[in-house]
């Protein structure tokens, strides 16, 4: 079995941050062209792999409404992203919830660093 180009051997770092997920439609299948995060814009470079979840919840009974549940669907997404062309490439893994997106997970082959009270204050002070 060979593995696509999007799959990262190292290990992975966990995270659960916000980000801006621009998607376009080939064939269908939605598949992710760039990403803002942390102030940044990563545009995706390579294959990328989709998978996706379903599950239904269950919904309290309103008045005559006889929904007992409600699909909820998760959509999930493994590429490989760069700045520019000196930048390093990453490794994503993002999670599409309705229309929010999150880095679920992140490959690097250095250590990227954590967010703090001055980044935090910083970016808030940016365009």
């Amino acid at each position: 079995m060979t593995s696509s180009t999007s799959e990262y051997v190292g290990t992975w770092r966990l995270f659960d941050e916000a980000v801006a997920l621009t998607l376009q439609d080939i064939d269908g299948d939605a598949q992710p062209l760039d990403l803002r995060w942390r102030g940044t814009l990563w545009r995706v470079i390579g294959e990328s792999r989709h998978w996706s979840t379903w599950r239904a919840l269950p919904v309290p009974p309103r008045g005559d409404d006889l929904q007992r549940a409600r699909g909820f669907r998760t959509d999930f997404w493994r590429f490989r992203a760069q700045a520019g062309p000196a930048s390093p490439v990453l490794h994503f893994e993002v999670r599409r919830t309705d229309s929010d997106c999150r880095l679920v997970r992140l490959g690097a082959t250095f250590d990227v660093p954590g967010r703090t009270a001055a980044h935090d204050r910083t970016s808030r002070n940016r365009p």
